[in-house]
């Protein structure tokens, strides 16, 4: 049976309305609809009340990591301006220090008794999104992560499923059923999968197709196509981050380029900003993606969307839950 699973960010100032973890379940099963949650990468201090909600985690990620990862000190100073603002920004000095704190993130996920942890496979910088152009391959991403996960999950017995989430930048974006398996096969952990997100393969459809799909019959046509390329690697498949992208948003307006800022916070909003005009992450307004759940047959689905307030989150979750005819 399929868990219907709702997204929450579990820091203190997102956790405060519900004051304990049984105001925290009760709205999850009353307003949300849902069996449970994906928690984002919650901090210690947020463990107790998250408690029994943690269906699934959603473990650490950074938009750009691997020059960091690979000690690329040339790139690093030019992306962050100086060493005071990455070390502020990965909370730690090496690629040890980083592996250490992705530890710390799935032993936690181990201690809330997750069901499956996600991780991102992907890379980019603010300037290759402001500028639009790469500096790794999809294969190039797909390895380095591979390789820092068998690093940090050596001689681990964690219990929950490793399931890699598909995103539309460098790395396993799941338009090539090859990387799909590249990345599958590589990873030295039994317990392993793929959290196909729906908004993120839609993103990469347009952006690949020049602006195709543009409804929600078209981008489940488009989605169910790539299911079938994949074959027997369907079987991995065992989430889905359900969310569409804009399907409207002209993809020139996507793909002009914008001047960075010289400041790299600053930099990093307004990368932020343009990825999420894209990446929406709006709630589904009809059922065409039911031919999508029932191809997968997914073990968990999350509802995976954006607001700006725990009711906005209810409102929003109930909306497509109806569009989809499941309530």
């Amino acid at each position: 049976m399929t868990k219907r699973l709702v997204n929450i960010v579990s820091n203190k100032a997102m956790l405060e309305p519900f004051k304990d973890e049984e105001g925290l379940l009760s709205y999850i099963e009353a307003d949300c609809r849902c069996d449970g949650a994906e928690v984002i990468s919650c901090p210690i201090e947020a463990d107790d009340m998250v408690g029994r909600a943690a269906t699934g985690y959603h473990l650490m990620f950074y938009p750009n990591w691997i020059d960091f990862y690979n000690n690329n000190t040339a790139y690093l100073e030019k992306h962050f301006g100086g060493e005071a603002t990455w070390l502020e920004y990965y909370g730690c000095h090496d690629a040890l220090g980083f592996e250490q704190r992705l530890t710390d993130d799935l032993d936690r996920a181990e201690r809330l008794h997750a069901e499956y942890a996600v991780f991102h496979c992907a890379d980019i910088s603010n300037e290759e999104v402001l500028q639009n152009y790469s500096l790794h391959s999809n294969k190039e991403v797909i390895k380095t992560t591979a390789t820092l996960l068998n690093r940090v999950l050596r001689n681990k017995s964690y219990s929950f499923y490793i399931l890699i989430e598909n995103l539309f930048v460098p790395g396993m974006t799941l338009m090539e059923p090859g990387e799909t398996e590249l990345m599958l096969s590589l990873i030295d952990y039994d317990r392993k999968g793929v959290m196909l997100d729906a908004g993120h393969l839609m993103a990469a459809l347009r952006l690949r197709h020049n602006g195709y799909p543009n409804n929600e019959a078209q981008a489940a046509e488009a989605i169910e196509s790539i299911i079938s390329a994949h074959g027997q690697l369907k079987e991995h498949i065992l989430g889905m981050h359900l969310h569409k992208c804009s399907l409207t948003m002209p993809i020139s307006d996507y793909l002009s380029p914008i001047e960075p800022d010289t400041d790299f916070y600053t930099r990093s909003s307004q990368s932020y900003a343009r990825i999420m005009r894209l990446d929406a992450h709006a709630p589904l307004e009809t059922d065409s993606m039911n031919r999508i759940i029932d191809a997968v047959e997914p073990q968990y689905i999350v509802h995976e969307l954006s607001a700006t307030s725990p009711e906005a989150k209810a409102k929003a979750v109930c909306a497509q839950l109806k569009a989809l005819k499941q309530i």
